[in-house]
C-alpha cells in the first residue's frame, strides 16, 4: 500500500527531505568557499608548540619541553626502481609485423587454383511451392520465416533476379556472380 498523495504525514516527509537537502547543499557551500589553511612543516608546528607552551606555564616555573612523538607526515618513501624489461615473446604481441610470415602467406599455387575454379551460386534459400497466373505469372516461394510470389524482373533479398516464370518453374540470376539457375516446380 502506497501512501496518498494528501496524507499529510507524506507532506511532511517532503518537507523534511527538501529541508536536509538544502542544508546538506549550503554546508558543502560553506566547506567550498573556505579558504585553505596551509599545514606548516614539521620544525615549524615543533617551534610553534614549544612557544605556546612557553606562554600558557607560569611566569616563576620553567619553560615545558615538547615530549618526542612520531612525526606527524610520515617519511616519503624511497623512489622506486624500473619495471623489469619485458620478454621479447610479449612485447612481438603488441607490435606491427613488417610483413606477413612465409608461413602465413598464400602459396602462389593455392591462387592459381582458386583463380581456375569455377564460381557456384549458392543454393537457392527458397522452395518454389506453386504458380499463379492472374494475368501475370507469378511463382510462390517459401522460406524459413515467410512465404511470398514473385514475377519477372523482381529482386530477392538483393541476391537474385527473377528472369522468367515459365509454366513448370522458375529461371533465377544470382546477381553476385551472374549465374544462372532454373527451379523446376516438383510433380505432384
Amino acid at each position: 500500500m502506497s501512501p496518498a498523495a494528501d496524507d499529510p504525514r507524506t507532506s511532511m516527509r517532503r518537507k523534511r527531505l527538501a529541508l536536509a537537502v538544502a542544508v546538506t547543499a549550503a554546508a558543502t557551500l560553506w566547506a567550498a568557499l573556505q579558504p585553505e589553511v596551509p599545514v606548516p612543516a614539521p620544525e615549524l608546528r615543533d617551534r610553534a608548540s614549544a612557544a605556546t607552551s612557553a606562554r600558557i606555564s607560569s611566569p616563576g616555573a620553567t619553560p615545558l619541553k615538547p615530549a618526542a612523538s612520531a612525526p606527524a607526515w610520515p617519511e616519503p618513501s624511497p623512489p622506486r626502481s624500473d619495471w623489469p624489461a619485458a620478454p621479447a615473446h610479449a612485447v612481438a604481441a603488441w607490435t606491427p609485423m613488417a610483413a606477413a610470415p612465409a608461413a602465413l602467406a598464400p602459396r602462389p599455387s593455392a591462387i592459381a587454383s582458386a583463380a581456375d575454379k569455377p564460381v557456384e551460386a549458392p543454393a537457392f534459400p527458397y522452395t518454389l511451392i506453386g504458380r499463379l497466373d492472374d494475368g501475370e505469372a507469378r511463382a510462390l516461394l517459401a522460406g524459413p520465416t515467410r512465404s511470398f510470389g514473385v514475377k519477372a524482373s523482381d529482386v530477392i533479398d538483393g541476391q537474385w533476379r527473377v528472369d522468367a516464370v515459365p509454366p513448370r518453374g522458375l529461371a533465377l540470376t544470382w546477381l553476385p556472380g551472374g549465374i544462372k539457375k532454373t527451379l523446376a516446380l516438383a510433380p505432384s
